[in-house]
């Protein structure tokens, strides 16, 4: 009898370290996935802000390359007009 109810303490703390570990493994499977999630949602939280720089940072390569133009075009057109009008002499 005595036998029998040490079988059954064994088999009874084998059968808890046995659950014990598949509620670790449950717990850090868990906690893998919602790290994913999490990494996900972080991602597509930061996708329309990337693509808002990305925007702004064309508009004002734009802007300034316009400008730019328009400055060297401008200056230009003086210089020629001062030439034409004979203030430069060539």
């Amino acid at each position: 009898m005595k036998d029998d109810i040490k079988e059954v303490k064994q088999g009874q703390s084998a059968l808890s370290d046995k659950l014990d570990n598949q509620i670790s493994d449950i717990k850090d499977d868990v906690q893998t996935r919602v790290d994913d999630v999490s990494k996900k949602v972080d991602e597509i939280k930061q996708e329309p802000y990337d693509e808002y720089k990305h925007t702004k940072n064309s508009i004002k390569i734009q802007i300034l390359s316009g400008i730019g133009k328009a400055v060297g075009i401008g200056l230009i057109a003086y210089i020629c007009a001062l030439i034409g009008s004979g203030l430069i002499k060539l």
